[in-house]
């Protein structure tokens, strides 16, 4: 009854592992057998209360009825690995099985040993799935040419003009100048022969005022222009420079100008005085404003004569 029970469990066990078929039956009646094999196997003496084994036999069915605990252990085991709670899990075990029962083409035992059979039994299920399954996938027929199948050219891929970027046009290249030495240390003369110039004016007149000094924007503003007005600034901070001259600030905070002679000049060097300087900006509006408020009729420094003119 046991190996009746197991070879029964052997060939459902597909659908116990599926979840089609329950182990409740099964197991009810393992425990019914093995209720009777241990009634069957131990025998009770009342007077010793010793328990002995009454026949060999009892132990083979004991070991029939653990190897079919054993094989529902098994099923339980590989069922709860395939469980999910999510019962839209496919299991393509549980699908192949629904499909032989949706066709009712069962197989019997002969047809399973029987090769030739068992392929012809798949042929015919395989030809079966497909016809009923054409009518439900709604797709286009295959496309078979008549003279068989042509071999498709390539298409060439069509190349795209790359549009040409035009370079901004260079202008003529002018080769600069060539430095002639000989003519900036001409020019550095003459500035330097300016700002002599300039200085023995500046003595002139700090001679004849009562301070030794004279304002510094009637000395270097030009009223008939405003680019000699910014060339006489820039001799003077040469003089400046070298300590030839000397500015400082009035009461009211106006700038004043003066020249230093040769012995404050040596006075200042054996002290060790530093010659401090400032930077002064003018615009053409402070040009015009200045001109208009202190009322400058002339310039103290006389334009200078062009080389046309010097050659007359």
């Amino acid at each position: 009854e046991a190996r009746l029970l197991q070879l029964q469990i052997k060939e459902n066990e597909d659908r116990y592992i599926s979840g089609e078929l329950t182990l409740d039956e099964p197991l009810r009646k393992t425990e019914e057998l093995y209720d009777k094999a241990y009634e069957e196997s131990y025998s009770k003496d009342k007077t010793s209360r010793k328990i002995e084994f009454s026949q060999t036999s009892n132990t083979t069915k004991f070991s029939r009825d653990s190897g079919l605990m054993q094989l529902q252990s098994k099923i339980v085991q590989k069922r709860t690995k395939i469980y999910k709670p999510d019962t839209l899990v496919f299991d393509p075990r549980e699908f192949s099985e629904k499909l032989k029962r949706h066709y009712n083409c069962a197989v019997s035992d002969e047809e399973r040993n029987n090769k030739r059979s068992s392929n012809q039994f798949y042929s015919i299920l395989w030809q079966k799935l497909g016809e009923e399954s054409q009518e439900k996938m709604h797709t286009a027929p295959t496309f078979d040419f008549l003279y068989g199948t042509f071999d498709a050219q390539p298409a060439s891929p069509v190349k795209k003009k790359r549009r040409r970027i035009e370079k901004d046009k260079v202008a003529n290249a002018v080769k600069p100048k060539t430095v002639d030495v000989k003519e900036c240390s001409e020019e550095k003369d003459l500035m330097l022969d300016r700002a002599t110039k300039i200085l023995s004016i500046l003595a002139r007149y700090v001679s004849k005022t009562s301070k030794k000094a004279i304002c510094f924007y009637e000395f270097v503003i030009d009223p008939h222009s405003f680019s000699r007005t910014i060339e006489n600034i820039f001799l003077v901070t040469f003089l400046l420079r070298n300590g030839n001259v000397c500015i400082f600030s009035d009461e009211q905070g106006l700038p004043w100008i003066r020249d230093v002679k040769p012995e404050e000049k040596k006075e200042r060097a054996r002290d060790h005085k530093d010659n401090k300087q400032s930077v002064l900006s003018m615009s053409l509006e402070e040009w015009k404003a200045i001109i208009e408020k202190c009322k400058f009729k002339e310039a103290k420094i006389p334009p200078q004569k062009s080389k046309a003119t010097q050659e007359r």
